[in-house]
């Protein structure tokens, strides 16, 4: 059984600076050659398969926990997909319509803004939806319908998920 992550390194983005997607295959990709598989894109994708490169020096374990749940039958195989931070992950991962749209939001905003800096949540998520999800779709077995399609996140990474939903249902 073939196990794999691929890594596109400094993957350019028209939206945002480039930066890194490691993309995990699941135990069956290279055996099952007809089989299509749902997709889960992550955040802060250099956490996600190897303690060396983690910013804590430990992985999420996420590769053991789905290697575990699927042992036990309760999830589906599906690729990973790992979106790498980089120094404006704050920025990347703020969400600005709730800044931008609201007066509250506004207030606060205005009152931060020289400790916060400009705000790129909008052009992460572009690149997430735009970019790298219909690469990933072209370039592998893919279940590409919202049903198949999930994204997750940690932290500010839970925060642009919820993010991603609001914009991108």
């Amino acid at each position: 059984m073939r196990v794999e992550t691929i890594r596109w390194e400094n993957h350019p983005s028209q939206y945002i600076d480039p930066r890194h997607i490691d993309i995990w295959l699941p135990p069956s990709y290279h055996e099952q050659p007809e089989k299509r598989y749902p997709v889960l894109y992550m955040h802060d994708g250099q956490n996600l398969f190897n303690k060396r490169i983690s910013y804590a020096g430990v992985d999420w374990g996420v590769v053991p926990a789905m290697n575990r749940l699927l042992k036990k039958g309760q999830v589906r195989e599906a690729i990973i997909v790992g979106i790498w931070n980089i120094e404006k992950r704050f920025q990347e991962m703020l969400p600005w319509k709730p800044l931008s749209e609201s007066k509250r939001g506004q207030v606060l905003y205005r009152k931060h803004q020289d400790e916060i800096g400009e705000i790129y949540s909008d052009g992460y998520l572009k690149l997430l939806v735009e970019e790298v999800k219909p690469h990933i779709d072209a370039q592998f077995r893919t279940l590409n319908g919202q049903a198949d399609t999930f994204v997750m996140g940690s932290s500010m990474g839970g925060l642009i998920t919820l993010y991603a939903i609001c914009e991108y249902p």
